[in-house]
């Protein structure tokens, strides 16, 4: 948010969908919004949206105009923004209201997407994406596994997009009408080509379009939802000597669409999206700051923040003087001595009694898409931060332990770090995160049997499987994982430090 242009775009954002009751500034700190009971799946897709938005307009104002852009789903919508076809706020608008009424019928049962491990020298064996009912793509998910094809996670949907009428037959009419009712825009125009589309030519049950095809808004954003990705095709047409510029947030281009293609000139514009480490920090926050004045409360909350600012905790210290707002940036390793000295300003005599390592990413890469980068990413900021940081503070942790107050580490880990276990999570056996967490868990034993002399001890906890926008799916809120955290962290017993526990405090086995 320190780039004005990136500012700029974000805040314009953020005007249009506030009516929706969506704040853009707290989705860039992790919330999830509720409309009424049910948490609001659209603001992952809206906060997307603005970020790419964000970007392109940056790219914009540093002169950088492309010869060519592609996208698939939500990415298509992108390439209406910059294609000139669509304006912000019909795009913001009308991915809000994109919504499928269920039928009698489709309610048997949930849908199950799972997308499979392939080349695009396979494609005409395998199936890359798979959508239907639950039950016979489980089948299938158990075959390809029987056949040694590991497969990506699948995950459970109430509706599925990008189907066309195979499980109901005037989806094309209803996202039509929809879309109609929020941007009523009549104009059929063409896209230019520049515009390399991953939307193939009409099917039965769809759009009727001249051709070259000529969309109203509402037609378009229908037929996107409603067909089939063609994202070969698009790809096809993409010079083999093109700089590309990845701006979906995700490694998906480089590592899937882009194998076994020529294009070697590769800039992604981000790192990874937001995970549970940012939503749950501002949780933390909040319920050790309603534990404040009992007794064992907190005199003192320190939270950290990669930006200079953070809307959320800005908010939450201008109500509460025992919180403090630090900026740490969980790699830059070289700042750790002079946040550690800010920390021993604070706590002053008492020292620092608990410190929770809670910083993480998540790179979701396969053995044929790891590369060392990707590893060494993954290790600077789940392993090697925490120890750092650790180290950074050890004074005001041996201070508080010297006044004989507990004094414990909690390393927020995950149960895909066990080496024992790692059998039953084949579907989730990403190579950069696992091996992190790995490596965490010997860090945090290391830690209990280094420190325990001086009164400190650790332990590695494992949240559960916590919704967040990158994992709408999850059993757990961030704020249920955090109340179960924290009653762990605080009822660890003395034979129990060292280990891995779960978040109910069972032992998970290394």
């Amino acid at each position: 948010m320190s780039v004005r242009a990136f500012r700029e775009s974000w805040l314009e954002s953020a005007k249009i969908v506030a009516p929706l009751g969506v704040n853009l500034m707290d989705c860039i700190n992790g919330y999830r919004f509720k409309f009424g009971d049910k948490p609001f799946a659209g603001v992952g897709g809206i906060q997307c949206l603005a970020y790419q938005f964000a970007i392109v307009d940056t790219l914009r104002a540093l002169g950088i105009t492309p010869d060519g852009y592609f996208g698939h789903s939500l990415g298509e919508v992108m390439c209406a923004y910059m294609d000139g076809w669509a304006d912000r706020r019909q795009c913001l608008l009308a991915y809000s209201a994109a919504q499928l009424r269920a039928t009698d019928e489709y309610n048997h049962g949930l849908l199950l997407q799972a997308a499979t491990d392939c080349t695009w020298s396979e494609l005409t064996t395998r199936r890359t994406h798979v959508t239907g009912y639950e039950a016979p793509v489980r089948a299938l998910i158990d075959e390809l596994n029987e056949q040694g094809r590991i497969t990506k996670p699948l995950w459970l949907a109430p509706y599925s997009i990008h189907t066309g009428s195979a499980f109901m037959a005037d989806t094309y009419d209803t996202l039509r009408k929809q879309f109609e009712r929020v941007v009523p825009d009549p104009q059929r125009r063409q896209h230019s080509a520049r515009w390399l589309t991953s939307v193939p030519p009409p099917m039965t049950g769809g759009p009727s379009l001249s051709s070259p095809p000529e969309y109203t808004f509402a037609e378009f954003m229908a037929s996107m939802l409603w067909s089939p990705v063609d994202v070969k095709s698009a790809v096809d047409r993409l010079p083999a000597d093109a700089l590309v510029i990845d701006i979906s947030g995700q490694r998906d281009l480089r590592h899937v669409v882009l194998k076994d293609r020529p294009q070697a000139k590769y800039i992604s514009c981000t790192r990874v999206e937001p995970t549970i480490a940012n939503q749950s920090v501002i949780t933390n926050v909040r319920q050790l700051l309603a534990n404040t004045g009992t007794d064992g409360g907190p005199t003192h909350v320190i939270a950290t923040t990669r930006q200079a600012t953070n809307a959320a905790l800005d908010e939450l210290r201008d109500r509460h003087s025992n919180l403090h707002v630090l900026q740490l940036d969980g790699t830059d390793y070289k700042s750790f001595d002079g946040f550690a000295k800010q920390v021993a300003d604070i706590v002053g005599d008492r020292g620092l009694d608990t410190l929770i390592n809670n910083a993480g990413i998540y790179l979701k890469q396969r053995l044929n898409e790891t590369t060392a980068e990707d590893m060494v990413t993954n290790f600077k900021v789940n392993s090697v931060g925490p120890l750092m940081l650790t180290r950074a503070l050890l004074p005001v942790l041996k201070k508080s332990a010297a006044a004989k107050r507990k004094t414990i580490i909690v390393n927020i880990t995950s149960q895909l770090g066990s080496i024992q276990n790692i059998d039953k999570f084949k579907m989730a056996m990403f190579y950069p995160y696992i091996v992190s967490k790995a490596a965490l868990n010997m860090i945090n034993k290391c830690l209990d049997v280094d420190l325990a002399s001086y009164g400190i001890r650790s332990v590695a906890i494992h949240p559960g499987h916590v919704a967040t926008d990158m994992s709408p799916h999850g059993t757990f809120t961030p704020e249920q994982s955090v109340t179960q955290v924290l009653r762990t962290a605080n009822t660890v017993k003395d034979s129990d430090y060292g280990k891995m526990l779960n978040y109910d405090g069972a032992v998970l086995p290394f």
